[in-house]
């Protein structure tokens, strides 16, 4: 019985030294108005002011909803934060966190059975983070360092149709 906790602190040992230290992406808020869209953001090593760098928005899938301002980093947080992608790319890259009780797109559900179980409302208001995120990009882009010419958004799942959406937007 006395390796099995040793096992398990070896195997958690491992995991930590391997797995990257998503301590390097800041904890922020956007607040406009009432309303608060939490979100994380990585500089490039050797942040220089006077230097353009292209922006990255992630949005994250239905999974990592919430509001602990981390969860929005289980997919793509340690991709973009290892060492040889910051050194040969770098960029400014931003994980907004959608709160468990929305979505980054505004759409409708239909049946489960259908082809297309979602329709997407062009002509509707977005969603209230999907504002804030549009609000936030906004608000980046005003800095002398944001390359505005290499602006890229991705997604996944959920995320997906949020890309989709604020493209059209």
């Amino acid at each position: 019985m006395k390796t099995l906790p040793f096992i398990t602190f070896i195997l958690f040992t491992i995991s930590k030294t391997f797995s990257q230290d998503l301590s390097m992406y800041e904890k922020k808020e956007f607040i406009f108005g009432k309303d608060t869209l939490k979100y994380r953001v990585m500089y490039p090593l050797n942040f220089d002011r006077t230097k353009k760098y292209p922006l990255i928005l992630l949005l994250h899938g239905s999974g990592e909803r919430g509001k602990d301002n981390s969860a929005q980093l289980v997919h793509g947080g340690e991709l973009f934060a290892k060492q040889e992608n910051r050194e040969n790319f770098p960029a400014i890259v931003v994980f907004p966190q959608c709160p468990s009780n929305s979505f980054w797109a505004n759409l409708k559900k239909r049946n489960i059975g259908s082809p297309n179980p979602f329709i997407f409302n062009t002509t509707g208001e977005p969603t209230k983070p999907m504002e804030l995120t549009i609000k936030l990009i906004k608000n980046i882009l005003k800095e002398k360092y944001v390359d505005k010419k290499r602006v890229y958004v991705g997604g996944l799942s959920m995320g997906g149709m949020g890309t989709y959406e604020i493209l059209y937007r």
